[in-house]
């Protein structure tokens, strides 16, 4: 309804409504139409009404639309060939079309009253200009004239009707006008040209002006492509922004779900923690209470000695969540790297002889190095570790442990007969909190960072540390330390003094290396 128009669109109205009206009056009282130009009226009344009612909708942005047609033709045509007194033509067809469109009253009144001020602002710049007496738009002048006509017709129907959009949805003028210029320019550049050519041949030869309608069929025709274009491209523009604010959000809930998903394994990290430190605590309160009550001083020893071992094996379990978190040199130290293989194994055999499986040693000999025996440790109890609870669904297997010296490294391999790892996760299985038992079906559930902590504690002992594996038939894990950095690195000079970096460790050599 008109009524909820704001105020200065509605007196914007009013005002054109007044001067259409004022003008048409005039007009009418004054002119004449010509004899001649009878048949011209009737014929672009017709052309006018068929014209103006085929329309076609463009979108000047999201909210507000444009109705497009090549009525800009016959409007041109009825100015040289009728004169003044086709302003009724352009009046009573608007009304017409208006009304067959539907449209409310003072919207079909609004478009009336801003075509027939444009049209007679044509006529009065056309009458200036034009050659009296001459075909329309011949010679120098009558091109000036086209040019002139042309000019003021697409500035008068631009901003008259941008005018109305843009008060009646409070936007700036400017946005509006610059929208509706961008959209509609190229319409008015086709269709106000054939209204001079049909005039000029209407005045040669009237029947040649069927034929030379034709062309602005297809330019309506092309308006319809034009804006299914336009109409389509949109479709996409909002697609792809859907896309992205899909994407957006998929990357969001990606985010949330890991987060959410580390919290989880840091919980079951911790418990795994907590549970490992209750059975050392366990072993360290068994033993003690059998050494103080035992007076045999050889068993008392072998009990303080599987003590000692277990808060050994809780304190490498410490250095090796800080070698993770944070990155720190190694404490070198004199080791022979079998020795601490049937140390790590020794301690873990119960585990392995409950779940029946075999444990065989192929340790060739090795030259003393020097390492973080705490360290490696860690990394040979996180690898025999993941080797057990490979076969504990089978519920038998072999683990083969071996040491060997290949060119100047020193290379020390676990291998099971369990599970094994799938091919796509063997690339991922060193970093944190990514883990397999799970994928295994194993009952063990893990954390995902023991390996990423044995690649630390490696790759800062200058080593690397490998997979291969096969689904079924089991997996290998290898470590290649450089031989010649852990020998001559910290190597006790002539004069019996460490060099620097090395820590001397009485406890460590003269301690056994196996348990009773």
């Amino acid at each position: 309804m008109m009524s909820t128009l704001p105020r200065a669109a509605r007196w914007y109205i009013y005002t054109l409504w007044g001067v259409a009206l004022c003008g048409v009056v005039v007009t009418i009282i004054s002119a004449q139409v010509p004899l001649s130009g009878l048949v011209a009226l009737c014929v672009s009344a017709v052309a006018l009404v068929l014209a103006d009612y085929f329309e076609v909708d463009f979108g000047l942005d999201q909210r507000h639309r444009v109705v497009m047609t090549v009525v800009d033709a016959p409007i041109i045509f009825l100015v040289p060939v009728v004169g003044p007194f086709g302003v009724l033509v352009v009046l009573l067809g608007t009304l017409v079309v208006d009304r067959l469109r539907r449209r409310p009253w003072y919207k079909g009144l609004f478009n009336a009253a801003q075509r027939s001020i444009t049209f007679l602002t044509l006529i009065i710049i056309y009458s200036l200009l034009a050659t009296p007496g001459s075909p329309p738009f011949s010679g120098l002048r009558g091109l000036l004239a086209f040019v002139a006509l042309a000019a003021a017709y697409y500035a008068l129907n631009t901003v008259l009707v941008s005018t109305i959009v843009a008060l009646a949805s409070s936007q700036p003028l400017l946005e509006i006008y610059r929208a509706s210029f961008r959209e509609v320019h190229w319409v008015h550049f086709i269709t106000l040209p054939f209204g001079a050519i049909l005039a000029w041949i209407w005045s040669t030869n009237p029947w040649l002006t069927l034929a030379a309608v034709l062309p602005l069929f297809m330019a309506h025709h092309s308006f319809k492509t034009m804006a299914a274009l336009q109409e389509e491209s949109r479709r996409n523009q909002d697609l792809a922004n859907h896309a992205t604010r899909l994407v957006d959000e998929l990357r969001a809930r990606q985010e949330e779900l890991m987060r959410s998903s580390q919290l989880a394994a840091l919980g079951t990290f911790a418990a795994s923690v907590a549970h490992d430190f209750n059975n050392l605590l366990t072993a360290i309160y068994g033993f003690t209470q059998l050494g103080l009550s035992t007076d045999d001083p050889q068993e008392k020893d072998n009990a303080l000695d599987v003590a000692r071992r277990a808060c050994a094996r809780g304190q490498s379990i410490t250095r090796g969540l800080l070698s993770f978190t944070r990155w720190r040199e190694p404490r070198l130290e004199p080791c022979q790297l079998n020795d601490l293989v049937r140390e790590t194994i020794v301690l873990l055999q119960p585990d392995f002889i409950r779940l029946n499986v075999v444990i065989e040693e192929r340790l060739q000999p090795l030259p003393v190095i020097y390492c973080d025996s705490g360290q490696i440790t860690q990394v040979l109890i996180n690898l025999l570790t993941n080797a057990r609870d490979a076969l504990r669904d089978r519920g038998y297997g072999r683990i083969i442990v071996s040491t060997q010296i290949i060119e100047d490294q020193i290379e020390l391999s676990v291998q099971d007969t369990g599970v094994g790892i799938p091919a796509e996760m063997l690339t991922q299985i060193f970093q944190p909190f990514v883990t397999t038992k799970q994928a295994s079906n194993s009952k063990n559930s893990g954390t995902g960072l023991g390996l990423a902590i044995c690649r630390t504690i490696v790759e800062n002992h200058g080593g690397v540390i490998q997979a291969a594996s096969e689904v079924g038939q089991g997996t290998t894990m290898t470590v290649r330390l450089p031989l010649s950095k852990l020998v001559t690195r910290g190597m006790p000079g002539d004069d019996g003094e460490a060099a620097p970096g090395v820590e001397h460790n009485p406890h460590h050599a003269d301690a056994p290396h196996s348990l009773a």
